[in-house]
């Protein structure tokens, strides 16, 4: 009996072990694999107890469909900002501490659907574009707005009465809220979603007596002015519409206002950033191209460049050619004069000669005889 007990503890240690020691045994037991030319690991429908600890990054983590209750501040922290996408569908998850996605700054999608969550963290990553709380037990307060780029929020199948106050998400574009004992919508809910468009409603909302208030009027107007798409369509059975339009509701025009204005500031920053990066890229280049300049100038010798003679010294040349000439001809008239054939340089130093013969020389006048030098006569 005492031995059948002992086997008994041990077995069930050996239990608690292989649930709790997942982080231990992850490595062997998980597969690691491509997702879309990502690192993937495949945990799931291993038993974990808890979120498994894997000894490499990945950007995908399936641990769906296990047996994980709680989700520690301390459960990702082994996974970092290289996790992008997580599956945590079909476990028992009841509590999530307040810092358990902290260390999640890259993550995009989050798929916590079919377990038993009544609260969720405030604390989530900005960078969340889809969020899939589906079969939960969720309340109608839904601290989402620090996920500011969520774009699609699934809450199917919850026990929603109404849509709930999530806080700004100037980013959603797709709201289900299918499966959902809603009883009412009003454009309040629905000012907090400035880029919405589908929103899915539980039939079971036609059923009740919302078609026939003045907020069907309004949600009507709203959808119509915002250009929703609303699956499925209703109508509003309301007799007298002027009086419902007669009381608008300002709260919900300055909830959309604070929206748009969020939504185009991120629009502003992703954008900035972009304009940065490129204007860092700008500036580098011209910074590398003024360095080449300046090393070109130093290092590289100029080319000498042909002086070009003044007027003074094309005037010189001119007349030293001029002297020149005038050389060779009276070199060749001698010649000539001496015996030699004439040349062409002969002929022209005689044409030259001949020219100058021509031209009258200028003769002293004679001098005029003073009187002192005249000759004496004799004064009769």
């Amino acid at each position: 009996m005492d031995v059948s007990l002992l086997f008994l503890c041990i077995g069930f240690l050996a239990l608690f072990h292989g649930g709790e020691g997942g982080k231990t045994a992850a490595g062997l037991v998980c597969q690691i694999n491509r997702v879309f030319k990502m690192v993937g690991a495949d945990c799931s429908s291993r038993n974990f107890y808890n979120v498994p600890v894997l000894q490499r990054s990945v950007e995908v983590l399936d641990a769906s469909v296990n047996r994980i209750r709680t989700l520690k501040n301390d459960s990702f922290v082994s996974y970092g900002s290289s996790l992008r996408f997580l599956y945590l569908f079909e476990n028992l998850i009841t509590i999530i501490e307040a810092g358990a996605f902290e260390p999640l700054t890259n993550l995009e999608v989050l798929d916590l659907h079919l377990n038993a969550i009544r609260d969720i963290t405030p604390l989530l990553p900005f960078t969340l574009r889809k969020i899939n709380l589906a079969e939960n037990d969720v309340s109608n307060k839904i601290p989402l707005s620090a996920a500011q780029s969520l774009q699609t929020l699934s809450l199917a199948g919850n026990r929603l009465t109404s849509i709930p106050d999530t806080g700004i998400l100037p980013q959603l574009t797709d709201l289900n809220l299918t499966d959902n004992p809603m009883e009412a919508v009003t454009i309040n809910q629905l000012s907090n979603f400035c880029e919405l468009e589908k929103l899915r409603l539980p039939p079971a909302l036609l059923g009740s007596a919302f078609p026939s208030t003045c907020d069907c009027v309004k949600v009507n107007i709203w959808i119509v002015k915002h250009s929703i798409y609303v699956d499925p369509q209703f109508n509003c059975t309301v007799i007298d519409e002027s009086e419902c339009l007669a009381n608008g509701s300002i709260e919900a025009q300055n909830a959309y206002a604070v929206c748009k204005a969020a939504h185009q500031a991120l629009q502003w920053s992703g954008s900035s950033v972009w304009i940065l990066v490129f204007g860092g890229i700008g500036l580098v280049f011209i910074i590398a191209v003024l360095l080449y300049y300046l090393w070109r100038r130093k290092y590289t010798k100029p080319r000498s460049q042909p002086c070009q003679p003044s007027a003074e010294e094309v005037r010189k040349r001119k007349l030293l050619k001029r002297s020149t000439s005038l050389r060779a001809s009276f070199r060749s008239q001698k010649r000539s004069a001496s015996g030699h054939p004439r040349t062409s340089k002969d002929s022209s130093a005689s044409r030259i000669k001949s020219i100058s013969r021509n031209i009258p020389m200028k003769t002293k006048p004679p001098p005029t005889p003073s009187p002192m030098n005249a000759p004496l006569t004799n004064i009769t």
